[in-house]
């Protein structure tokens, strides 16, 4: 479970990165920065308190990490609209509630929580300096390492319907893996015997599957003839 948890993270991490990548206006990209610096840095106190003890005892509380799945569900499967949306956006096609495409200028809220878990790691694992000026250290590295990644994928994938495309793939293995963690959480029997078949994960891996290729047959259509 431990290893799954610190997989969502890292995903929020890149996705906050790409996210990054795609605002329109870039006064965004240092606001957000300013936020999460801000956020590492006031959160400190309260880090330093942690211990993996206290992670441990978290991971037991099916009522704490239930409800964490389900953010999961919900920031995935928002992601996955929101780029559908913007996509049509691009491509300049007639959409409702244009209201939404402000929607890119909201991150999310796993990215702390997974901020927070790199800090607590840092601070259990530096000896070297004061929590303070440790802290004052993770509130400039942490924002920076995002801000150069973002920068980075910009780079290596400079056109916007691409990004977008990572964006949407990243956030349905966000889903998958929350569904994954909801089978480990609440230990879903499965029956191994030859006669019965598990139904569950290959019907999530038949929608996944069917998403990709209705989304890859619009694209190829669209790419035809306009």
């Amino acid at each position: 479970m431990e290893v799954l948890i610190i997989l969502l993270f890292a995903l929020s991490l890149m996705l906050f990165s790409i996210q990054l990548a795609i605002f329109p206006k870039h006064i965004f990209v240092y606001i957000w920065s300013f936020i999460l610096m801000a956020f590492i840095y006031l959160l400190y106190p309260t880090a330093i308190n942690q211990s993996y003890i206290i992670f441990k005892q978290m991971l037991d509380n099916s009522s704490l990490m239930s409800d964490f799945v389900v953010v999961q569900v919900v920031e995935g499967v928002c992601g996955v609209l929101l780029s559908v949306f913007l996509m049509h956006c691009y491509y300049n096609e007639i959409v409702k509630y244009k209201f939404l495409r402000y929607a890119v200028y909201l991150p999310g809220i796993v990215v702390f929580v997974a901020v927070f878990y790199l800090s607590v790691y840092f601070y259990l694992n530096v000896y070297s300096m004061s929590f303070a000026i440790l802290a004052i250290v993770l509130a400039i590295a942490i924002p920076l390492f995002l801000l150069v990644l973002s920068k980075l994928i910009n780079h290596i994938i400079n056109d916007y319907d691409l990004l977008l495309e990572l964006k949407f793939i990243l956030h349905v293995l966000q889903i998958v893996l929350a569904v994954i963690l909801s089978a480990v959480l609440f230990r879903i029997p499965v029956n191994n015997s030859p006669d019965n078949v598990f139904l569950m994960p290959l019907l999530t891996l038949f929608v996944i599957f069917s998403l990709f290729v209705i989304l890859g047959v619009l694209r190829f259509k669209k790419r035809k003839y306009f």
